[in-house]
């Protein structure tokens, strides 16, 4: 391999002003897609809010119901009154 020169690839790019205003724009992209971000987030938040407030609206009007019998003695069934011979559809006798 005497005599062949070495080869150097040049990394650096020669328009620097032009890469530094691409970073420039993309930090100004992200900056913008965080604002943008962190507002989603709160009305997501302030929604996600609403449904639970509602929500607990709707359980404390379901277990209202729930709480007007106190007593347990109120749930029993006075079955003394109830004739328990049930007559079914009478059968032909053989």
């Amino acid at each position: 391999m005497k005599g062949k020169k070495p080869i150097f690839i040049d990394l650096v790019d020669e328009d620097d002003e032009g890469n530094d205003d691409t970073i420039q724009q993309n930090k100004r992209n992200n900056d913008q897609s965080t604002q943008q971000n962190e507002k989603n987030n709160d009305s997501n938040e302030s929604a996600l809010q609403m449904q639970i407030e509602e929500l607990t609206h709707l359980l404390k009007s379901v277990t209202k119901g729930k709480q007007k019998v106190t007593d347990l003695k109120e749930n029993i069934i006075d079955w003394s009154n109830v004739d328990l011979e049930t007559q079914g559809p009478k059968s032909q006798k053989n």
